[in-house]
């Protein structure tokens, strides 16, 4: 007999037809005749009660014919750490050739809305992901192996708002990815194998506010890759291999508060590479390779109030630098190669608290700061 000793499904014996039920498989080894007789002996009937599904470190295979599809009322399915490759049938659709055992294809699933599919070895998302359309608003499939998202791979899925898709080891990701998704809100992709995005990839994205593409492997960020983001907040494009802020980079970001592009190899900014970005509280620029900035560069940002420019091989502080910037509070210049500061520089900046300089070559001079 094998132990169930941590399969506590949570309810009241007495009212369980008032109840959210949970259901906890971790750890299990089979989930067939014994939980189906403990749920049955509690007076618990699974077709209409079990909202809450948790299967994490188990042989995936150990759930049989319907087990899920039989839960007309669940709401949240988490399915972590498994190591098992097949899912049988009418759990998930696995009749795809070849590619069976590594894709994941739900059916008859109506009422589910939030689903984890952490670190299973996934290695191949379909278009048909679940057989219809489906209420899901989280996603979450990080730490899989999926390297390719196809077109119109997220096609049914109309009311997700979360979906993460991090540390996946993704490389290519295609024009129509993100189609029929229009109502998410955050898109978690970085820590992935990305290195060039399509244009107008993120075209049905409008609702989209966070933007993670941190740790990938972009080279070129130019007006299309961003096209249609009217509604994003944050983007993170930090640990990247940016070379060149080219002019109207993020104009199709408007409401655009905060700008990650530290940990790149950004060489050349243009004039207009920040331009209609009238609502940006922070940039991060950080470890990069700046040796000059064009004037009037931040003459639109005047909301910025967080600057960082630390860690670059900026050589000199030139008139108009900071044209524009008379909300900003903190403005960080360490560790850079700045030897000669032009008079009254930091005169635009009227609300200046913070101004670090540390590890330069500067000598100070009163009309450079009096204005501070």
């Amino acid at each position: 007999m094998e132990d169930y000793s941590d399969f506590q499904p949570q309810h009241n014996s007495n009212e369980c037809n008032n109840k959210i039920v949970c259901v906890n498989m971790t750890n299990s080894k089979e989930v067939n005749t014994e939980i189906h007789k403990f749920i049955m002996e509690n007076g618990i009937q699974m077709d209409n009660f079990i909202r809450e599904l948790e299967h994490s470190k188990c042989r995936m295979d150990t759930l049989t014919r319907d087990f899920l599809n039989k839960m007309k009322q669940l709401k949240t399915a988490r399915i972590n750490y498994c190591k098992g490759k097949i899912l049988r049938s009418q759990l998930f659709k696995n009749d795809i050739g070849n590619f069976a055992e590594n894709i994941i294809l739900f059916s008859n699933i109506s009422t589910l809305m939030e689903l984890e599919l952490h670190n299973n070895k996934r290695k191949l998302l379909n278009s048909g992901l679940f057989e219809n359309d489906c209420i899901l608003k989280v996603l979450r499939l990080c730490e899989n192996e999926i390297r390719w998202l196809p077109n119109n791979v997220f096609k049914n899925f109309s009311f997700l708002t979360d979906l993460r898709l991090d540390s996946c080891e993704i490389e290519t990701v295609e024009e129509d990815s993100f189609v029929g998704i229009s109502g998410l809100v955050q898109l978690m992709l970085q820590n992935n194998l990305i290195a060039k995005l399509p244009r107008r990839v993120f075209r049905d994205l409008h609702n989209l506010n966070y933007l993670n593409l941190s740790g990938n492997k972009i080279e070129d960020l130019n007006f299309n890759c961003l096209f249609g983001l009217d509604n994003l907040k944050k983007i993170d494009l930090s640990q990247n291999k940016i070379n060149t802020l080219w002019s109207n980079a993020f104009s199709n970001c408007p409401k655009l508060e905060c700008l990650n592009l530290s940990n790149n190899c950004i060489g050349f900014v243009f004039s207009n590479a920040l331009i209609d970005l009238r609502n940006l509280l922070l940039l991060d620029m950080r470890n990069n390779v700046i040796q000059t900035l064009p004037s009037r560069l931040f003459r639109e940002n005047t909301q910025l109030e967080i600057l960082d420019l630390g860690n670059n091989n900026i050589c000199c502080l030139r008139e108009a630098y900071f044209e524009g910037l008379c909300n900003l509070k903190q403005l960080i210049l360490e560790s850079n190669r700045i030897k000669k500061i032009q008079n009254d520089i930091f005169k635009p900046l009227k609300s200046i608290s913070v101004l670090n300089l540390r590890n330069n070559q500067t000598k100070f001079f009163n009309s450079c700061y009096s204005h501070i």
